[in-house]
């Protein structure tokens, strides 16, 4: 059985579920309430519902989970690229590691992230990322490096 997590990227970008999952096969769909939100017009809520139809499951994130993912994402600079949704997206998929777990995104930062908890990703329509990347924030005062902060601890200035 394979568990795909949807992110809200589907419903905007307005393709039919069908089209990217075989949904035939033995398969769950899970999105999480967060990525209703995030949908603004009506064609993307309307998507949402079709696939809401179609048996797509609607379940919420533990929280220790996405301080998981929040952790994790401090190590690779990905925390500073990542939504609330996209963390709460992300731990979700970490519920199910165990088993067949797919999230369906085109959201970049959300591959990487994915890639680094060893979680599959299926792109919709852009390709999926190549490589692992690590993200790294440059302080402006005094040129030091690093993947979790905003302020530098060494001189005070913005990173």
């Amino acid at each position: 059985m394979s568990i795909y997590i949807i992110d809200s990227s589907v419903f905007i970008i307005g393709i039919h579920i069908n089209k990217i999952i075989n949904t035939k096969k033995d398969t769950v769909l899970i999105t999480i309430p967060e990525v209703f939100d995030e949908l603004k017009n009506y064609r993307s809520k309307i998507w949402f519902d079709l696939a809401r139809d179609r048996g797509m499951k609607i379940e919420s994130s533990l929280s220790d989970l996405i301080n998981t993912v929040k952790e994790k994402a401090k190590n690779t600079g990905d925390v500073f690229k990542l939504s609330k949704t996209d963390l709460s997206l992300l731990a979700k998929a970490l519920e199910y590691v165990d088993k067949d777990v797919i999230i369906v995104t085109d959201d970049y930062a959300v591959q990487n992230m994915a890639s680094y908890l060893k979680i599959k990703v299926k792109p919709i329509i852009q390709k999926k990322i190549k490589k692992k990347l690590q993200w790294k924030r440059q302080c402006i005062g005094c040129g030091r490096y690093y993947t979790d902060k905003e302020v530098c601890p060494f001189c005070g200035c913005n990173t």
